[in-house]
């Protein structure tokens, strides 16, 4: 069985979430999540600081620069298996 710790799983969740939505305010989000708003807000603004969300003036919060990096065209090639 694999372990999955709680705190990624929801952070890949809140990143789910986002990418779906385009854009989306906090309690959207928390509703989402199924979790309180302080507790969103949280991983959000955690997510803003690393760069994976931004939030605009309009304060909703969309997938930022730092997931848009890990895309196919960034992607350094995959080295061949031994």
């Amino acid at each position: 069985m694999t372990h999955v710790l709680i705190s990624v799983a929801r952070t890949v969740q809140t990143l789910e979430i986002v990418a779906a939505a385009g854009a989306i305010r906090l309690s959207e989000l928390s509703t989402a999540l199924g979790t309180s708003r302080p507790g969103a807000f949280r991983i959000a603004q955690s997510l803003v600081a690393l760069h994976w969300l931004s939030q605009g003036s309009d304060r909703r919060y969309r997938i930022g620069p730092g997931v848009r990096a890990l895309g196919p065209e960034r992607r350094a090639p995959t080295p061949p298996s031994p």
